[in-house]
């Protein structure tokens, strides 16, 4: 059911004024890191994407209930014609990191990692009491 609201012309006014600081920067103007997490029974698994980085250029902080991926991706900067200048110029250059909180606390110390094709693979250990345990039930015989 739609509720009734008065009209406030300088509404959308005010609306359109604060948009210009509504902006996600990181998005818009950097390098934005996006990543996968999933898990199994013994392991919290992290993938992202870190296309035309060099995989010298990643460092990845692990701890109890957190990983920091920081990357770092390099101009190359090549001997052209001066001649030549921009006409569109979007790909991005620079450092990008990302810290995420995990559902789970992991051992870092067993922590490793894959980079392969532009994909970064963390796979995160869990800690042992966190892994989930088959109990076997026994029953008791009744004496007759």
């Amino acid at each position: 059911m739609a509720h009734i609201v008065r009209w406030d012309p300088f509404r959308e006014l005010r609306q359109m004024m604060n948009t210009p600081f509504d902006v996600d920067w990181e998005d818009d103007f950097g390098m934005n890191l996006a990543v996968d997490v999933s898990q199994d029974e013994n392991n919290v698994y992290v993938e992202a994407d870190l296309p035309g980085i060099d995989p010298e250029q990643v460092d990845i902080t692990v701890t109890a209930d957190q990983v920091t991926i920081e990357a770092e991706r390099k101009e190359i900067i090549e001997e052209k014609d001066d001649s030549r200048s921009y006409l569109r110029r979007e790909r991005r250059y620079g450092k990008v990191a990302r810290t995420l909180a995990l559902p789970y606390e992991v051992v870092g110390e067993d922590a490793s990692a894959d980079f392969e094709d532009g994909k970064l693979t963390l796979t995160l250990p869990k800690v042992e009491e966190i892994r989930p345990k088959q109990v076997k039930v026994t029953a008791k015989k009744k004496d007759s």
